[in-house]
């Protein structure tokens, strides 16, 4: 399996609890793409792991 490969399974709980709640407080794609980069967070582990997450910020301004 390749390094980047589920790389939130790095996270712990709080990592975890930190990355849904400021998801759900970002105000555009642009903000959610800079939280995903702090997480070190692949889009593909992020569409996968959280799909509820995923759709809330295709309802988002880009």
């Amino acid at each position: 399996m390749d390094e980047s490969d589920h790389s939130f399974l790095r996270l712990s709980g709080r990592e975890l609890n930190s990355l849904c709640f400021a998801v759900l407080r970002a105000k555009s794609k642009e903000q959610v793409r800079q939280i995903l980069r702090t997480f070190e967070l692949s889009d593909a582990d992020f569409v996968g792991s959280f799909p509820d997450l995923a759709k809330h910020v295709l309802l988002l301004p880009d």
